[in-house]
């Protein structure tokens, strides 16, 4: 049925069988091409997934040996899911995980060292003096923050080992930006001195850590 009464039928030549074959064997062909195509790309990201996984793994496994090498008592030794968990939350932050566990290493020897048993139960392995949340706003655990508190810890108490690693990521991503994930800055700011360098604190982050 012509619905524009004007207009002409298009001239439509007929193919010889000859054609018809060629043109099939074209459109054959080209549908093999594009399944193989699909096939590969499937293949390329499947891939990329499974060795970012595989890495992602590889990399926690390897931080997860070196920690139980340096201090067998560690919590996160003792504790794989704690160490992934710890994980999830610096990559959240876009912190290092090793730069988290350097810190920890430099400030309890990753939550084994601590002046007063007491102290230990505060969940606070980084000897934090404050809480900083994701928008940088700070609470203090005293106002004179050389003041201890009632148990002599001079340290703000965390719910959870996850929390205190929350606060220490936006300490490093916000309070310290200027630092760049840079040790030997953030070892400046760590201990409230810009002009000092705690080399002995530095090595005890590199254990773990190393700022390129």
């Amino acid at each position: 049925m012509k619905f524009l009464h004007f207009t002409k039928y298009p001239d439509i030549q007929p193919m010889t069988r000859k054609e018809r074959i060629e043109n099939r064997k074209a459109l054959a062909h080209d549908l093999n091409f594009m399944k193989i195509y699909a096939f590969t790309f499937f293949l390329f990201f499947f891939s990329l997934a499974i060795g970012s996984k595989m890495f992602w793994y590889d990399e926690i496994e390897t931080l997860h040996d070196e920690i139980c090498a340096s201090s067998s008592e560690s919590p996160l030794c003792s504790d794989y899911k704690l160490l992934e968990r710890i994980d999830i939350i610096a990559k959240k932050k876009n912190v290092p995980t090793r730069l988290i566990v350097g810190i920890w290493n430099a400030e309890s020897s990753v939550g084994t060292n601590f002046n007063k048993n007491e102290c230990s139960k505060y969940n606070n392995w980084a000897w934090l003096k404050w809480k900083m949340d994701d928008h940088g706003n700070v609470i203090m655990y005293a106002l004179n923050r050389k003041k201890p508190d009632v148990n002599w810890c001079y340290l703000i108490r965390f719910d959870s080992v996850e929390a205190m690693t929350e606060s220490l990521s936006n300490t490093l991503s916000i309070g310290y930006k200027w630092c760049n994930m840079n040790v030997r800055c953030i070892s400046r700011s760590y201990v409230w001195d810009p002009k000092k360098e705690e080399e002995s604190w530095i090595n005890n982050v590199n254990k773990f850590f190393i700022w390129l």
